[in-house]
């Protein structure tokens, strides 16, 4: 099959040969939205494919965008991608796409091999609070720090308010009458988002004078630390006051649903349940789980247009971006 050329493009689509290309290159300024349809119509009709490399050597432009995630098998991440990849589709961007596997020292070494690649701007969902690990390594690159924040404003953050957001979960259990909170989450002390989310909760229980305690455990919960998370549960369910678990994210309240279960304990009646995520297969459950919901599509979303509007309108003031959560009242508490 022969291959298109832009001049073909062009005459399909009824503009100039320096329109397509002022198109090709992400160059929307003064150009209507319907001749910009249009032309992505046609490109899009006549499986049109423009010569990357010969676009970059011109204009000094990659259109590469990385997006570094903290790890790939969490859905939150993947929604998170995908949120991003629409705006990047649109925009005629292309997404690097990197796992850190949980790893702070994976993170720096995919970091350290994007920056082989010529990028035009970043997005990071961050292993570190500290904002001087990731100074050097950045430097003036446009970048977006989304889900967890660091501990300064260097760079524009698009999330979801944790704390407020578990504040919201936390008024609810008390207004349930729920005595005691179990607090299950991963180390906190490395996430700022997992931080807030605890702090929350703890908030709350402090404020109507609820006993709280946090558990933090390892990603993968080995053996001998289900055995202890069962033993607490147990504990628990000992006690007259009422008690709930609250896990910080939808993985941990699986497992933990999971461990209740093989505890042949009842929800609500022997223990409340909750937790942070919401994917859908909580309103599934018998009793569904109630949970608050994150936008992550729409955190992609708003995370690739603030870069794009770093790249496009450089003189522009760049904010952080909160992104609405929902809290999902369901049967379990």
């Amino acid at each position: 099959m022969k291959k298109m050329t832009i001049d073909q493009v062009a005459t399909a689509a009824g503009v100039s040969k320096s329109t397509v290309s002022r198109y090709l290159n992400g160059n929307f300024q003064k150009m209507s939205d319907s001749t910009r349809e249009r032309i992505q119509a046609t490109i899009r009709d006549l499986n049109y494919h423009p010569n990357r490399q010969a676009q970059t050597l011109k204009t000094k432009k990659t259109g590469l965008i990385g997006v570094v995630v903290a790890d790939m098998a969490n859905l939150y991440s993947a929604k998170m991608i995908s949120g991003a990849g629409k705006v990047a589709r649109v925009h005629q961007y292309q997404l690097l796409i990197m796992d850190s596997n949980n790893s702070f020292e994976q993170e720096h070494e995919s970091l350290r091999q994007l920056q082989d690649q010529s990028l035009e701007g970043l997005i990071i969902q961050p292993m570190s609070r500290k904002s001087t690990d990731y100074q050097e390594i950045i430097g003036e690159l446009p970048t977006v720090f989304v889900d967890r924040v660091t501990d300064s404003n260097q760079w524009p953050f698009v999330g979801v308010d944790n704390y407020e957001a578990t504040r919201h979960l936390g008024s609810l259990i008390a207004k349930r009458g729920y005595q005691r909170i179990l607090i299950i989450s991963e180390p906190i002390d490395v996430s700022q988002a997992r931080f807030d989310r605890v702090r929350g909760v703890k908030e709350i229980a402090r404020r109507n004078k609820i006993q709280c305690e946090l558990l933090e455990i390892t990603e993968s919960v080995p053996p001998e630390i289900r055995h202890e998370i069962k033993q607490k549960i147990g504990t628990l369910t000992q006690n007259q006051e009422p008690a709930v678990i609250f896990a910080s994210n939808s993985r941990l309240l699986m497992q933990v649903m999971q461990l209740i279960n093989d505890l042949q304990l009842r929800i609500p009646a022997d223990i409340g349940l909750c937790g942070f995520d919401d994917w859908h297969w909580t309103a599934l459950t018998n009793p569904p789980i109630a949970s608050i919901e994150q936008d992550a599509v729409g955190v992609g979303q708003a995370a690739m247009t603030t870069v794009i509007n770093q790249l496009e309108r450089p003189d522009q003031v760049v904010k952080d971006q909160i992104i609405a959560s929902t809290l999902n009242v369901r049967a379990s508490i």
